[in-house]
């Protein structure tokens, strides 16, 4: 009975283990690929950090 136990389990984590890697490498969500519009850049972004005493 220990034995028939000790193969279902072993038979289980291969399943599992199987399926488990097989779907590593699958994208679930696949990246599209951005224009060139939306890479335009600022030439000068303002920040709203201010300088003090303590940061200089």
């Amino acid at each position: 009975m220990v034995w028939l136990f000790i193969l279902l389990t072993v038979v289980t984590y291969g399943l599992i283990m199987k399926k488990v890697l097989s779907n590593v490498m699958v994208d679930r969500h696949p990246v599209q690929k951005r224009d060139s519009v939306q890479y335009e850049s600022r030439s000068f972004v303002p920040s709203n950090l201010m300088p003090t005493e303590s940061t200089r």
